[in-house]
Formats: C-alpha cells, sequence, structure tokens
C-alpha cells in the first residue's frame, strides 16, 4: 500500500546465534519509471545490436518502446514490447540493422531512443547513440 513501510528481519543460524537489521521504505504508486543506462553490446554494430535498459522497476511489467533515427532525425526503426524486467535490466531488444522495409540501413551514425512505462505510468525516456558499420 501507499506510505511509509519499515521492514524488519531476524535471522538465527542452528546455534541460535541471531542477527536483526531493519529498513525504511517509501511506497508511491503512479511514480515515473527512471532509466539509469542506456546500452548496446555492439557499437560499431555489423550484423545486429541487442540494447538494455537499467531502470528502478525491478520484476515489474515494463512498456519499452525502441526507435531509431538517421543523424537527419527522421525515423528508420521501431519496436515496442511489453515484457517482465529481469530485476533491474530489461530484456534484451534487438536490431538487425534494418529499416521498416527490411532494408539494411547504412553505414553511419543512428540516434536511439527507448522510452519506458510501467502499468500505465508517466515515461521516461533516454537516447544514445551508435555506429553502424559497413557490411
Amino acid at each position: 500500500s501507499d506510505g511509509d513501510h519499515t521492514l524488519r528481519l531476524r535471522v538465527w543460524d542452528t546455534l541460535g546465534n541471531h542477527a536483526e537489521r531493519q529498513i525504511a521504505f517509501t511506497v508511491v504508486r503512479g511514480t515515473a519509471p527512471d532509466i539509469y543506462r542506456l546500452y548496446t553490446d555492439a557499437s560499431p554494430a555489423h550484423s545486429i545490436a541487442n540494447f538494455y535498459l537499467q531502470h528502478n522497476r525491478p520484476d515489474a511489467n515494463l512498456t519499452v518502446t525502441l526507435s531509431v533515427y538517421n543523424m537527419m532525425g527522421q525515423a528508420v526503426w521501431s519496436n515496442t514490447s511489453t515484457r517482465r524486467s529481469d530485476m533491474f535490466t530489461s530484456m534484451p531488444i534487438s536490431w538487425n540493422l534494418t529499416d521498416g522495409s527490411g532494408r539494411r540501413v547504412n553505414r553511419g551514425i543512428y540516434f536511439v531512443r527507448a522510452t519506458v512505462s510501467t502499468d500505465g505510468s508517466s515515461e521516461a525516456s533516454k537516447t544514445i547513440r551508435i555506429a553502424v558499420a559497413g557490411e
């Protein structure tokens, strides 16, 4: 539920020794997600690029829209998917370096923008550059 909460954890070992820790946290519904980092595993990319988001929404259903733009700001490719996140990193979103018509994009620098929302909350976005190498 919304509000301030306290979690206390007590543990014992087999000899009866125990430890106790307490943490305080606040739950706020509808808060916009935060993207800490957007990165790719390939730059320059030769045949495929996998994109990952590090965020503040562990184990949540994320709707991620990934859009690729050329240097003139024209949209080249876009993908929207909704998946459950794997703790603080999203599942990879793959781009096979083709445009919306299925043609291989020219070599050069492209902008990649990721927009994420969770459970209908407001959105957060982040943009990076990626280099695409020749075939």
